[in-house]
């Protein structure tokens, strides 16, 4: 069961990517190629510490994740900031993710070789992401809208991120202190939101996304 479901897990990124491809001429916003690379990082990501068995090299495995952690933060902010129009919604992204950034690169260069897994970098970028997904959620009911908010595909990869950092959140805080068999056994929460998270992604990929803000709710849905 626990390799079925890390195939499950690993393979999935493919399902966004497969769906980016088939409906190229839906997806060619800037944004949805930002989520394009993060699934893209994120299936390499993956594929090197397989491949490598990298949990048994812990610079390697801290160096990757590290990586990781970083350009995880720089594409979903990326998405959630261009999404965003409140200009101090904004600021306020900029201002915090700056800072987050520098602190990763100081964690990297004193904890590079102390430590596995980048339990502080990853607990603190799940935080600030979950923060800016509700900024973008106030941002859009604050907005006069023609349409419902689960209709645009910006609506289901918000989501996707929320579920999945919301779910791994105390993975990452806890994650040092647990043993081998408890990281084996809870990691099993992270495949299972992985997958759901790359399955809403591809979701947002297969949906049609219109050029022009003119319909109505009454022509929409001809009431």
């Amino acid at each position: 069961m626990k390799e079925l479901l890390t195939y499950l897990s690993y393979t999935s990124h493919l399902l966004p990517v497969i769906f980016y491809f088939l409906f190229l001429k839906r997806n060619k916003k800037r944004e949805l190629r930002v989520i394009f690379l993060y699934t893209i990082a994120s299936f390499l990501t993956d594929t090197i510490l397989i491949s490598f068995n990298a949990k048994q090299y812990p610079v390697l495995n801290f160096t990757v994740l590290s990586i990781f952690t970083f350009l995880e933060f720089f594409f979903l902010t990326t998405f959630i900031y261009l999404n965003i129009s409140a200009a101090l919604f904004k600021k306020i992204i900029l201002f915090s993710g700056t800072a987050f950034i520098i602190f990763c690169i100081s964690h990297y260069i004193f904890k590079l070789g102390n430590q596995k897994f980048d339990t502080l970098p990853a607990s603190i970028e799940s935080l600030l992401v979950l923060i800016y997904c509700i900024l973008y959620f106030v941002d859009n009911v604050n907005q006069t809208r023609e349409s419902f908010l689960y209709e645009g595909y910006q609506f289901w990869i918000i989501v996707g991120i929320l579920l999945y950092l919301a779910g791994t959140l105390f993975l990452f805080i806890f994650s040092s202190s647990f043993t081998a068999s408890e990281m084996h056994t809870f990691w099993n929460i992270n495949y299972f939101l992985n997958i759901l998270k790359n399955s809403l992604f591809a979701i947002a990929f297969f949906m049609k996304k219109e050029t022009t803000n003119n319909l109505t709710m009454q022509n929409r849905y001809n009431i």
